[in-house]
């Protein structure tokens, strides 16, 4: 089980490669990160639930736009 620190930490990584690459996928985060896919939809959905980042476009064509 994750600590709540630890999950911070995941957090902010994740927040550091949508910065990066606005066009990452969630497969891409979970080999990244070395976490399951559904463990990256979990965490995106907490950010946007937050505010911090927003999906703008299609699902397909789509990309992450980091919220200041």
């Amino acid at each position: 089980m994750a600590t709540r620190e630890n999950l911070e930490i995941r957090i902010n990584e994740i927040l550091l490669s949508i910065g990066d690459n606005p066009n990452i996928t969630a497969e891409q985060l979970s080999q990244y990160h070395c976490i399951s896919v559904r463990q990256v939809r979990r965490e995106i959905k907490t950010l946007v639930k937050a505010g911090l980042i927003r999906h703008v476009g299609s699902n397909k064509t789509g990309y992450w736009q980091l919220v200041r």
